[in-house]
């Protein structure tokens, strides 16, 4: 059997009406919430049961997996992911654990088995998201993986420049230039 393609997205300020219309284009089954903290002060129908409301009723099922999937964890002081800030690294760091590597297990079984899964965080562009490493993990182990920028914009995602292939798995450790986050 083929790997399952996998979808990330961005909730941004999207009107409710749009981000649903981008998961129903994409004929998105399961969408799985890798927020830390899954609400928004600013855009309270992205809070997780507004979500899930606004979601279940046309088919797709929500997931929460902030515990295992979501940002904001803590950095190893002697972590190899020089590259990245330290939010990123701390994420990286996770990567590397056993809990994620089951995870990440279910995550492309549950595609497999209940077809297109799209995984939600808060920033519209993977390059400023957690996400993108995540993107990176499925992406190094075979797993296709398409960003869902807006309705006319999807990209496959390839590998982050700083990052390379290690026997201890992705390690974020080149130099790269990056450019200032849009506001």
């Amino acid at each position: 059997m083929n790997p399952p393609t996998l979808y990330t997205l961005g909730h941004s300020n999207r009107e409710p009406e749009a981000f649903l219309q981008l998961l129903v284009d994409a004929d998105i089954r399961q969408l799985v919430d890798i927020r830390t903290v899954p609400r928004s002060r600013r855009f309270p129908h992205f809070d997780a049961e507004a979500l899930r409301q606004l979601v279940e009723p046309r088919g797709i099922t929500y997931h929460l997996t902030g515990k295992v999937f979501g940002g904001l964890r803590h950095s190893d002081p002697m972590s190899p992911h020089n590259a990245l800030g330290e939010e990123l690294r701390e994420f990286a760091d996770h990567m590397m654990s056993e809990t994620f590597s089951k995870a990440v297990e279910q995550l492309v079984r549950l595609a497999e088995q209940s077809g297109p899964v799209a995984l939600l965080c808060a920033e519209r562009l993977p390059a400023y998201c957690h996400r993108r490493l995540l993107a990176d993990y499925l992406h190094a182990r075979g797993v296709s993986v398409v960003h869902l920028i807006d309705a006319q914009t999807a990209r496959a995602h390839t590998l982050s420049p700083e990052c390379r292939l290690d026997p201890r798995g992705l390690v974020y450790d080149r130099a790269v230039q990056t450019a200032p986050k849009p506001h």
